[in-house]
């Protein structure tokens, strides 16, 4: 087995130089003042985009917030026209006199039928 040779420590900076060590101080510091500049507009970058995704988010939610209501509120339409209509039907079928032979299923079989508003809703 070999010998292993001495490690030489080489020193970054010559000791006896005072010039040296200020020059690369300052240099140093302007670099970690650029990193910091870089890395203060990251932040702003991604708060930014953090923000934008925020108001999105808010602003889908309202949309589809908005849209359930209106579905909501055009099925309960539908369905309370519906009702009426049923009554109105129901109480003129009472109304009538009983026939032999004419059951009550022949006279209330029907389609529904709207054009998309509740206000347009008809039994056919």
């Amino acid at each position: 087995m070999e010998p292993a040779e001495p490690v030489v420590v080489v020193p970054f900076l010559d000791p006896e130089s005072a010039e040296n060590a200020t020059s690369v101080a300052v240099e140093l510091r302007e670099r970690l003042l650029k990193v910091e500049e870089q890395v203060l507009g990251q932040y702003s970058s991604a708060a930014a985009y953090a923000t934008l995704a925020q108001q999105g988010t808010d602003q889908a939610r309202a949309e589809a917030r908005a849209d359930h209501e209106r579905l909501q509120a055009t099925i309960i339409g539908l369905l309370d026209r519906l009702r009426v209509e049923m009554n109105t039907r129901l109480d003129s079928l009472e109304s009538r006199p009983t026939q032999v032979g004419s059951p009550l299923a022949d006279r209330t079989d029907g389609w529904l039928a709207s054009s998309g508003s509740a206000s347009e809703l008809a039994l056919h």
